[in-house]
């Protein structure tokens, strides 16, 4: 019989879909399970923690969650996920867009900025009309303005003292390809899901993907564009050592791909019920879990 693993879950809300999936699966095996907020998290309960889960995502953070993590974290007997690595790379976006450069021919990436550099941004790109100022972190498209006056809304956010901000040109998309990356470390075991999601309101002048206001499905391997598959391996074999993350790509009518971003945290609820009504036999809790242990094992 294995021995009970005991496993932490630090997330800013323990109600979420993944919070709760994840707590329901551990439960169901027999393991142990302890769900914390990063604002209360201390230094007993990370060491008292076998499979750390950080899935600290929004707006209302810092990073003292991972430097108190790298200050008691023993890697040949505990196991974090995702790394402090990937971790402090993804999180924020002007950051993560930094790394993807040294990673990704610029002709596949979405330019990005700080809101600083807006006009950086309208210099590099004068027929460029429309645009996109989203928050630096947090994610499921929240704090997202579109814009047609870059100059005058990049003015009007710094004025209120709150430059927590990137701009990215509008790219106008017919779909996003978002991949569902899900690996152990040593990457001998891993599962890719890709799923596109269509607009339904194309007359909008602004349309942003989630799955509130798309038409989402699942789509098979060789339907997947070749560059996407290229950029994805290139991830996968780089320094980010991640056990489970999701890159979104958006592509425009003339079948032209650029790589929006990497979410280091991603929502797992419409994803799961996707794959349940197409009758997938992938249950994305249990392969995460199925990886995490198998990792832990190979510690102890």
């Amino acid at each position: 019989m294995h021995k009970a693993i005991n496993f932490l879950i630090i997330t800013t809300n323990p109600n979420v879909y993944a919070a709760k999936q994840l707590k329901n699966h551990i439960e169901k095996e027999g393991h142990l399970i302890n769900i914390c907020s990063p604002k209360s998290l201390e230094i007993d309960t990370l060491k008292s923690a076998d499979i750390i889960i950080n899935r600290n995502t929004g707006l209302n953070y810092s990073d003292k969650d991972l430097e108190l993590i790298e200050e008691v974290l023993r890697p040949d007997k505990q196991l974090l996920t995702n790394s402090l690595n990937c971790s402090r790379t993804l999180r924020d976006k002007l950051r993560q867009a930094e790394y993807l450069r040294s990673l990704i021919p610029n002709e596949n990436l979405i330019a990005t900025y700080s809101l600083l550099e807006y006009q950086k941004a309208l210099i590099d790109s004068p027929e460029q009309r429309k645009w996109i100022i989203k928050t630096r972190r947090g994610q499921k498209a929240k704090g997202i303005h579109s814009s047609v006056d870059l100059e005058k809304d990049a003015k009007d956010l710094m004025a209120k003292g709150d430059h927590n901000y990137i701009i990215q040109p509008y790219f106008p998309l017919s779909r996003e390809i978002r991949v569902l990356i899900l690996k152990s470390l040593d990457s001998k075991h891993s599962k890719l899901i890709y799923l596109e999601k269509r607009p339904l309101d194309k007359k909008s002048p602004f349309y942003i993907l989630n799955f509130e206001n798309s038409s989402p499905s699942l789509i098979k391997d060789n339907q997947v564009p070749k560059v996407i598959n290229e950029l994805v391996s290139i991830i996968i074999n780089s320094q980010l050592d991640f056990h489970f993350i999701t890159i979104d790509f958006l592509e425009d009518e003339s079948a032209m791909i650029k790589l929006l971003e990497i979410n280091s945290s991603p929502g797992l609820e419409g994803v799961s019920n996707l794959l349940q009504k197409q009758s997938n036999s992938t249950n994305i809790i249990e392969t995460y879990l199925q990886y995490l242990k198998s990792d832990f094992n190979r510690l102890v």
